[in-house]
């Protein structure tokens, strides 16, 4: 169950999580107030708009100077259990490396016709990963710069929605001396936090990805 309205009006005013946590300081909903909507009976396209990265600097992606990274996009996907959802795979524009980086770009858009909200498992995950591009001696290549993840329902039960800024986690720059570092596992989101990086908010590693979900109509109160 993740949407929910309050008991007057309920086939018009549904509202996510973003409104919910307006409504909460103004009213404090009782969840026995609540009429919820089976994510099951949502017959809706997904999709996300991805805004861009703020604060893009080599102390926020620590990996830019080592590989001399010159242009940057972002892979993003749903995932369940150890499984990413196919219809979800999408990358964004490849983007010169800048302070403030614009994608304004829709994801997963295109297998709207497939990708419904009623056909995603209640536990799937939104994963973002940063990806930089720099010259190799066999041509460009590319780098993992860092990640963010997020439960597409929370743990009240309350789908994500309307405008979202996450922290990001960075991977770490390369190791200097005679060890090499230890190569990331290409699988390591599965098992990666869904916590946001909450270090990363001040000064130069204030570093965040902005998006927006859908959003729903609030309540009229």
């Amino acid at each position: 169950m993740v949407f929910f309205s309050v008991k007057v009006d309920l086939n018009v005013k549904l509202i996510g999580e973003d409104s919910f946590k307006e409504l909460s300081l103004v009213n404090q909903p009782k969840y026995s107030d609540m009429a919820y909507l089976p994510m099951s009976e949502l017959h809706v396209p997904f999709h996300v708009y991805l805004a861009g990265l703020d604060n893009v600097n080599s102390k926020s992606f620590p990996r830019m100077d080592d590989y001399s990274v010159d242009t940057i996009f972002v892979e993003s996907f749903l995932y369940y259990g150890e499984e990413k959802i196919p219809e979800s795979i999408c990358m964004t524009n490849e983007v010169p490396v800048a302070k403030q980086i614009r994608f304004s770009q829709w994801m997963m858009e295109k297998f709207s016709s497939h990708l419904l909200y009623d056909t995603i498992p209640r536990d799937t995950r939104i994963a973002f990963i940063v990806w930089g591009n720099y010259k190799a001696e066999k041509g460009t290549e590319q780098v993992l710069l860092g990640f963010v993840a997020k439960n597409l329902v929370n743990h009240m039960g309350i789908l994500a929605s309307g405008p979202v800024d996450l922290p990001m986690w960075p991977f770490p720059a390369k190791k200097k001396g005679k060890h090499k570092a230890r190569e990331i596992d290409p699988n390591f989101i599965f098992r990666a936090t869904t916590r946001p990086n909450l270090s990363m908010r001040e000064g130069l590693l204030s570093l965040s990805l902005s998006l927006s979900l859908s959003r729903y109509l609030s309540l009229s109160l």
